[in-house]
């Protein structure tokens, strides 16, 4: 092979010798060398092996159509060194090159000196891709540690990435879905290059690229550093991680080679040697050399299994199994002396040493490795001897080596009995420690990790697992708290977490994890004094335990590790749960009392001191937390020999201030000092007035040495934020990021004022300063717009961001660009509950807009006032707020017509109709103004002012349906029945007095005489008769005015309602298409205008909002002629042009009365002939439309085909055949259909984007299978889309799937509004949903879920029989399951006969004698702590939301093979819908649980419980279910009006069906249609569902009284677990799983 062949194998796995000759070719041949002919370029071995390169490229793309592997790296890696080359040496590059390099710029498109970050190129296939490239290869390419990107490359993908952001969004979607925007994108693939060695290096050497990056970074924005967590972050694992998790078992199936330990030992040695081979020191080549041939010599037949374990996980091109296969078909090989003596035989109980305090990490690591080999044949077999006596000399050289080695030996010696429990001794005193160095504890951190993989690999089962290791030498002695301890101090939190958990489950092996934790926390507790009180253990110190779990909240505070246990209360625990929550009042308190008690010791001689002083630093943190930064520069400056800790907050505090006092040198080395020092300068150019900030009448020169000045303290900043970058610690790596966006931000100004300059320069009169503006306005657009969302929750972490940009805007922008800085900050404080914090930034920007040269804008003013008013209402200040609002409204309603001008600007108009719509929503909800008033003063008015702002019409909608709801509440109220009570007994009075005076005056008309008394009678009755008369024309009046007034709301709000449809705004609408068709279908009877109203309307409507409504529009259809039916036909004809998704609802209700004779209960179905009629007549008009009628056609013949599937003959007892599609009738038919009209897979998920392709049917497989599973044999067909996906569908029949598909409907539409709650977006709630289409009463298509098993087939086995599941592998002498359900039915039994407390006293047993495993199940799936933490948190969020979705629903059969479990995510999955609203509650044996919350399903949670997480998503999705209660319930109405088929089987049914002339059809009346006698039974019983929904979302639990949220769910979880209401449910139901 030549040696161009060579080196683009070497471009293939991206190896550093190319990077080496890069290096060579720029150090030889810079911009400032001289190329003569005593110093040709042909004499450079470095450009000479860059020129065979290319030419070896150029000669593979002329064989090859596509780019080989590696190019487009190598590209950007010789295009961030061409720039800095002679001229004559890029065009020398270039003509070698030729077509084999995309675009290759030469000198003639590059100004020499310009700034990487300036450059542009035109034809970049986008940053995000070629931040991509630049990164490191895969595992299975790699071979030491992964090799470093030149940072200049890295700077250019980021500059045009923030200019541009092309191909930023591919990336979002396929880097992981953790990774939900462009700029989140780029950021984590920046940050994660950064973080390694090289581009560090670079940061200190070039000050260039070190404030490029920066810069860039800090354009990201703030909110692309928030969401920077480890799991965004792909951490490089090497082959032989690989190796070791190459055959974990996760799902059975082909099993790769079983590793050996001394293999994978092997394998490091080996991929380390041959990487070395080509290392730039000669010395470590040659030892290299000598250890690869030595392994093969000595050790060659472990070599041989060690490469057989390579092949597989290694590309098949890798160039180690290339020089492999050379050094072992070697015919003789030289063995060479073993260049250390040989190891002595200590004992190894004595010889493991790990703590070397006075050695850095590359020295510890030499040390260690020398160490191993000293241990000798005490501890180590011969294979493994070997390998240590050929690779420790070359370790001494090579860190990485070393460290790779030490590694894997301490694998190797914790799978040696004999070293086991010395190691475990010599790890604990490690780990022990009080200061502990990050890399160290993280490389023995990394041995556990593949230990517990290994292991587990090996047994089966998850490792270590208690008691069954507790007698294994290592595991049974290492001490898992203070190794749990290590990993939370050095940051890697998941790992602490995990190690905590083993160490609960080692203490405690026959407790669930659940009560693990607090049996630690008694056992601490334990006192022998009788007289304790019992509440004094709510105040005890926390155990070794709680307080680790503290400092694992602080780090984890997605994970709300403290929420829900009220026991703790002791001032630490607190304390901390005052930090999470962010409740600094409270900090500040338990702070204070820290610091008076440190005060105490100190004067009583019981503290030295740093008890004092660190209290004392808290308390400083928090108070700067709370913004009072004033209070901690109150005292001056500290002393010089005082910590840096104190002295970063005291500059912090000094910067933000603009305080630029003198600062000691020995000081000015912090981050904050060096911020502070900056700026300082910064204001000494600038000037102290507002008026005086004009760097650009300066000369460019002069402006670039003052940029100079204030940049230098903060060039070294950007590498040493950037130096920890490589801990695996979400916090440190979101407070780099965003140090890093600081310092960006300072050189962002930099680069403004200096191209002000220049352009001033060019102009020679009226400086610019349009960098500078338009710099500003970018910040505010920042601030306002995509981060505001993401800063609600954590405006404290950027904070310090916002503060620094708003301070450099004091010293270089004009007063009115700061003051609408300054406005948007205190917005987002607002937004994150900090108004304290922006009533002060709103006073700030006032003062700097008063103290303004020129007067401030109208709409600056307004919307800063505006904001203020919004601050107070926040505040609870109601009073003051109206007063400022209705204020800021006077001047808006003046301002209207100018409004209206076309002076005003879109921003002013929509400013105004904000104010307007604000305070009337204020007004209407303090009740200080009436409804009239209200919506003609302000919410009409706002309409007026700006017809498109959505928030104002949405508002409005929101008022109107909010009256509507108030009047209906009023009208069906007691009081209100009381009243027209009151009216028909004035009524009834009336017409009584007027008879009475009809009798008197016939008798008076006929002549006959009356006396005094008749006479007084009837001056009586005409006195009572007026009073009446104007008490009924009174009533009268009241009861037209309350039906005008219903009339009025109900009319207006479906035309607000429309409008806001009209709008089609990019928000989601669901809520408001819910609310538009809820009231329509509610009214319209009564107020046929209302029906009008939506008629009109239909034309402008955006019809996708209303689309996932289709089941409840079809629900609707009947045969009348009316209005109604009209404008439905209408509107369903329309959406149905959306596409072929909105037909199959109305061919299902078409198909209504396709139940086949074996159906249960067909003789008793009665059709609804109506709804059946009313489909066929909407499908024939959908028919006449052209554009949709091909695919009407070919969706109708699908439904046929896959009615024949789910109906086709088969033999149950043979499951196992396939049967060929073309035997189904239709098929043939289906596939001429569709050649001609495309059709979307109807178990497909539509994409949102209506921009992105729909998956379209292509193909079916041909031949369709029968599921192992399931009564009714469900069949299984496979369908490939116009994208090569193939989709699994199961095709069901005898099986009522419309409860399914409304189910999962619902379930979708909560998804959108947890999308848009900003608590439920913080927690990421979602309930995983699945498609269902129905296609007749009896048959439908459920779309297959993938990488799934149910609970039943993991805990117990596909097999109860066999014992395969998790309770059999990790404990086998529990209680068989099958023994288990025995037992339950036999006490069910003896319950049944009257032994009441048989249930109790079995279920009790089994507890005992069956334990919880899930636990173990997420250990055994998921090794790696990242994955175990992520797993474990979307489990938690899974089972909440479905819980707490499901009690709401009534949904019941939750036995363990109607969930789902997701081996990927951890998530469970929620199948088979059948009994729901509560049915579960009539079955034979009630269901008197509101969910599944058994044993094994809290032991998945871990240690917490139902605590922590899992409470916290409980409450947040119940609050959110709360306050979407229209939607919800809107949805359920479903059943009301489309009855299911088996509530239409209700024994009234049976008895019309067998006495046709009974009362029950007799009281339908003469005439009547099959679907009123459907709607008879089956619409009371959902009636009666829908009232039990509504009660639960009202906090209805059993009691009359509605309960709060957290109580409500306190309530749930105690029902759901409590074991006298599991010992009563369905033993099928296996209760104790």
């Amino acid at each position: 092979m030549s040696n161009g062949a060579h080196l683009i194998h070497l471009v293939r796995h991206q190896d550093e010798t190319i990077q080496s000759i890069l290096a060579g070719v720029e150090s030889q041949w810079c911009l400032k060398c001289k190329i003569s002919s005593t110093n040709p370029p042909e004499v450079s071995p470095a450009l000479a092996a860059l020129m065979a390169l290319l030419r070896g490229l150029k000669q593979e793309n002329a064989k090859k159509d596509q780019v080989p592997d590696g190019v487009e790296w190598l590209h950007i890696q010789l295009e961030a060194v061409l720039h800095r080359l002679h001229p004559k040496i890029q065009q020398l590059i270039a003509d070698a090159a030729g077509g084999s390099l995309p675009t290759i710029a030469t000198s003639a498109a590059i100004e020499p000196g310009e700034r990487p970050a300036k450059r542009r190129k035109q034809s970049r296939p986008g940053a995000a891709a070629f931040l991509r490239q630049i990164a490191p290869p895969r595992a299975s390419l790699a071979w030491g540690p992964p090799p470093s990107p030149d940072l200049a490359s890295i700077v250019r993908c980021l500059s045009e990435g923030t200019a541009a952001n092309q191909g930023a969004s591919k990336l979002a979607k396929n880097v992981t879905s953790k990774v939900n925007s462009p700029n989140v994108a780029i950021m984590v693939e920046t940050l994660q290059l950064v973080s390694q060695p090289k581009p560090v290096e670079q940061l200190r050497r070039e000050p260039d690229l070190a404030r490029s990056l920066a810069s860039g970074l800090a354009r990201l924005g703030p909110a692309a550093a928030l969401e920077v967590h480890t799991s965004n972050f792909e951490f490089q694992e090497d082959a032989v991680e690989l190796a070791v998790c190459a055959d974990h078992f996760l799902d059975g199936g082909a099993k790769k080679q079983q590793a050996g330990v001394d293999e994978l030992l092997c394998c490091g040695a080996l991929l380390g040697s041959t990487q070395l081979q080509v290392h730039p020191s000669s010395q470590v080549r040659q030892l290299a050399f000598t250890s690869l041939q030595q392994l093969v010599s000595k050790q060659k037949q472990l070599c041989v299994s060690a490469r057989k374990l390579l092949e597989q996980i290694l590309d098949p091109k890798h160039l180690c199994l290339e020089d492999l296969d050379d050094l072992l078909a070697g015919a003789s090989l030289v063995r060479q002396p073993t260049l250390l003596p040989r190891s002595n035989s200590r004992l190894a109980g004595s010889s493991w040493r790990l703590i070397w305090d006075e050695l850095d990490f590359s020295a510890w690591l030499k040390t260690l490795t020398t160490e191993l080999l000293s241990l000798g044949s005490a501890v180590w077999d011969g294979p493994a001897l070997g390998v240590l006596q050929a690779c420790v000399p070359l370790a001494q050289q090579v860190p990485w080596f070393s460290e790779r080695l030490l590694v894997l030996a301490l694998l190797k010696a914790i799978n040696l009995s004999k070293s086991g429990s010395s190691l475990a001794k010599a790890l604990n005193a490690f780990f022990q420690q009080g200061k502990i160095e990050a890399a160290r504890a993280q490389c023995l951190l990394r041995a556990l990790h593949l230990a517990r993989i290994y292991q587990t690999r090996q047994k089966l089962r998850a490792v270590p697992h208690f008691p069954s290791d507790s007698a294994d030498p290592f595991w049974g002695a290492l001490d898992l708290h203070a190794a749990a301890a290590c990993a939370s101090k050095v940051g890697r939190a998941e790992d602490g977490f995990l190690y905590l958990e083993l160490h609960l489950q080692k203490l405690h092996p026959d407790l669930p994890p659940d009560q693990s934790l607090k049996a630690s926390d008694a056992t601490n507790s334990a006192s022998t004094d009788s007289e304790r009180l019992r509440v004094e253990e709510f105040f005890q110190a926390p155990s070794q335990e709680v307080c680790l779990l503290h400092d694992l909240a602080r780090q984890l505070p997605g994970d709300e590790l403290l929420h829900g246990n009220a026991q703790w209360c002791h001032a630490d625990s607190r304390l901390v749960r005052a930090e999470l929550e962010q409740d600094h009042l409270t900090s500040l308190h338990l702070r204070s009392e820290r610091l008076e008690a440190a005060l105490r010791g100190k004067h009583s001689g019981s503290d030295d001191g740093g008890r004092e002083e660190a209290a004392r630093l808290a308390l400083d943190d928090v108070i700067a937390r709370l913004g009072l930064h004033p209070l901690l520069t109150q005292v001056g400056l500290p002393a010089e020999d005082a910590g840096s800790d104190v002295w970063e907050l005291r500059m912090e505090s000094l910067w933000r201030l603009q305080q630029w006092d003198h600062v000691p040198g020995v000081q000015r080395q912090g981050f904050h000092a060096g911020i502070q020092d900056a700026l300082s300068n910064i204001s000494a150019v600038s000037g102290s007035a507002p008026s005086t900030h004009d760097f650009s009448s300066g000369a460019p020169a002069s402006t670039t040495r003052a940029a100079a000045t204030w940049e230098q303290p903060l060039i070294g900043l950007v590498a040493t934020s950037a130096m920890g970058l490589e801990e695996r610690s979400s916090q440190l790596l979101r407070q780099r990021a965003l140090r890093l966006q600081m310092l960006g931000s300072v050189f962002s100004v930099t680069d403004a004022l200096l191209e002000d300059s220049r352009s001033s320069e060019s102009r020679s009169s009226n400086p610019s300063r349009q960098a500078m503006a338009a710099l500003a306005a970018r910040w505010q657009a920042v601030a306002e717009g995509q981060d505001a969302a993401a800063a609600t929750h954590k405006f404290l972490q950027i904070e310090p961001f916002y503060s620094l940009q708003a301070t450099l805007l004091a010293a270089v922008a004009s007063p009115s660009e700061e003051s609408r800085f300054l406005t948007s900050i205190a917005s987002l404080a607002r937004g994150a509950s900090q108004v304290h914090r922006g009533l002060g930034l709103l006073e700030r920007a006032r003062g700097v807009s008063m103290d303004a040269p020129s007067k401030p804008s109208k709409s600056d003013m307004l919307r800063l006032y505006w904001e203020h008013a919004r601050c107070l209402w926040e505040l609870g200040q109601p009073q003051q707020a109206l007063a400022v609002a209705n204020a800021l409204a006077a001047d808006c309603r003046l301002q209207q017509t100018a409004g209206k001008s076309p002076s005003a600007s879109p921003e002013t108009r929509r400013l105004f109709a904000k104010v307007l719509s604000g305070t009337g929503v204020w007004l209407s909800l303090s009740k200080l103004e009436s409804p009239e008033v209200i919506q003609r003063d302000y919410f009409e008015k706002a309409i007026s002012v700006d017809p498109t702002d959505v928030q104002a019409g949405r508002q409005f909608a929101e008022f109107l349906d909010s009256r509507l709801f108030e009047e209906l509440s009023r009208q069906g109220s007691l009081e209100h029945a009381r009243a027209q009570e009151a009216r028909k007994f004035t009524e009834d009075e009336l017409a009584r007095t007027k008879q009475e005076l009809e009798q008197i005056h016939r008798s008076l008309a006929s002549g006959k005489p009356v006396g005094p008394q008749v006479d007084a009678r009837w001056k009586t009755l005409k006195e009572q008769k007026r009073k009446l008369d104007l008490k009924y024309e009174e009533d009268q009046k009241d009861t037209e005015s309350a039906k005008g007034r219903l009339k009025s709301l109900a009319i207006g709000c479906v035309k607000q309602l429309g409008r806001c449809l009209m709008q089609g705004s990019s928000e989601n609408l669901a809520q408001v298409a819910c609310r538009f068709l809820s009231i329509w279908f509610d009214h319209n009877q009564e107020y046929p205008e209302i029906t009008q109203a939506v008629r009109e309307a239909i034309p402008n409507l955006a019809l996708t909002p209303l689309s996932p409504f289709i089941y409840q529009l079809a629900s609707r259809l009947d045969m009348k002629d009316s209005p109604f039916q009209k404008t439905l036909d209408e509107l369903l004809v329309r959406i149905a042009k959306l596409g072929a998704h909105t037909l199959w609802p109305l061919i299902l209700l078409r198909n209504g009365d396709q139940v086949p004779k074996e159906m249960n209960g067909q003789v008793c179905f009665v059709p609804d002939s109506g709804k059946i009629g009313a489909a066929k007549r909407i499908l024939e008009k959908i028919r006449k439309q052209q554009e949709v009628r091909p695919v009407l056609d070919t969706v109708e013949i699908l439904c046929t085909f896959y009615t024949s599937v789910a109906f086709y003959p088969i033999d149950k007892r043979n499951r196992d055949v396939e049967i060929p599609l073309s035997q189904v009738s239709q098929y043939r038919e289906l596939r001429k259909a569709l050649q001609s009209a495309s059709v979307p897979v109807p178990t497909s998920v539509l994409p949102e984007d209506t921009s992105s392709p729909v998956p379209l049917i292509e193909s079916f497989s041909e031949k369709f299978s029968i599921a192992k599973q399931g009564i009714s044999c469900p069949r299984i067909v496979k369908v490939r889309d116009s994208a090569g996906r193939q989709h699994k569908q199961l095709v069901k029949g005898m099986d009522d799937l419309r409860q399914d598909a409304v189910m999962q409907q619902l379930f979708r539409l909560l998804n959108n509004v947890f999308e848009e709650n900003p608590e439920s977006q913080q927690f990421q709630l979602g309930i995983r949903t699945f498609q269902v289409v129905p296609l007749s009463p009896c048959a439908g298509i459920a779309e297959w879920v993938d990488n799934t098993a149910t609970l039943g087939e993991l805990l117990t086995g596909p097999n109860t029989q066999a014992g395969e599941g998790a309770h059999q592998r990790y404990r086998p002498n529990d209680m068989p399951n099958l023994a288990c359900r025995k037992r339950m039915q036999e006490a069910s039994d003896a319950a049944a006969k009257g032994d009441r407390t048989a249930q109790d006293r079995v279920f009790a047993e089994i507890c005992k004698h069956f334990k919880p495993v899930m636990h173990l199940l997420f250990l055994e799936r998921y090794p790696s702590p990242c994955d175990w933490h992520r797993a474990r948190q979307n489990y938690a969020r899974s089972v909440a939301v479905s819980s707490i979705v499901g009690y709401i629903v009534g949904l019941g059969d939750r036995h363990t093979n109607n969930i789902l479990f997701d081996k990927r995510t951890g998530e469970i999955v929620h199948i088979d819908f059948g009994i729901t609203f509560d049915a579960g509650k009539a079955l034979r044996v009630p269901e008197l649980i509101p969910f599944r919350l058994t044993r094994d399903v809290v032991a998945g949670l871990g240690c917490l419980g139902t605590c922590g997480l899992f409470r916290r998503c409980c409450e947040t999705t119940m609050e959110v279910l709360r306050a979407s209660a229209p939607l919800v319930l809107a949805v359920a109405e479903v059943f009301v009006h489309d009855p299911l088929y088996m509530w239409s089987l209700s024994p009234s049914k049976n008895k019309r069906e067998s006495d046709p002339q009974s009362d029950h059809m007799q009281s339908v009346g003469p005439g009547a249609s099959s679907g009123a006698l459907v709607c008879a039974d089956g619409n009371e019983m959902a009636k009666r569902a829908l009232m039990g929904v509504k009660g639960k979302l009202l906090g209805e639990s059993g009691s009359a009284a509605s309960l709060g949220v957290p109580a409500h769910v306190s309530q749930l979880i105690h029902e759901a677990m409590d074991p006298g209401n599991l010992c009563r449910v369905f033993p099928g139901w296996s209760q104790w799983l």
